[in-house]
């Protein structure tokens, strides 16, 4: 066989084992939380949860976390609080954390908390982007709101 032929072949073949075997990531990408945000990935099975994430924030400090989920063993999910007990010294959250889950589907919840006035979050899944805002009347009037999706449509993601 002719060495340029053989070359591309084995080039192509290289190029197809990758893209078949590659792992695919899923992408979870929180932009903001106030008071507290918490993403939960619940099997297909219905047979247990997995807390991916759990922030603590507010003042209207930035959040840039992102979580890269691929197949594997789930060891822990991302936790961080920004603030400590005396609501002082607040500080921006920046970070990725890369995350392992089982193989197979997956429903994701989103919980955004607010202990009083004004809460939000915004969480990118693969792209497509959530966004909650709770607006409390009074000063001490702690909400909670559950996102499942736009129009009452779960989000999905598939772990392979």
């Amino acid at each position: 066989m002719n060495k340029k032929i053989s070359t591309l072949f084995f080039g192509l073949f290289l190029l197809l084992a990758s893209t078949t075997y590659a792992q695919k990531t899923n992408t979870i990408h929180v932009t903001s939380a106030d008071n507290e945000l918490y993403i939960i990935a619940v099997p297909e099975s219905m047979t247990t949860s997995y807390q991916l994430l759990h922030v603590k924030t507010g003042w209207w400090k930035k959040v840039d976390v992102q979580l890269n989920i691929t197949e594997g063993t789930f060891t822990e999910g991302y936790e961080r609080s920004a603030i400590n007990a005396t609501q002082t010294n607040a500080i921006d959250i920046k970070d990725v954390k890369d995350l392992n889950l089982p193989k197979g589907k997956y429903a994701i919840l989103m919980a955004t908390i607010d202990w009083g006035v004004e809460g939000y979050s915004t969480v990118d899944v693969n792209g497509t982007v959530y966004s909650e805002k709770l607006k409390n009347v009074g000063e001490f009037n702690p909400m909670v709101r559950f996102k499942q999706g736009d129009e009452g449509k779960p989000i999905y993601i598939t772990v392979e």
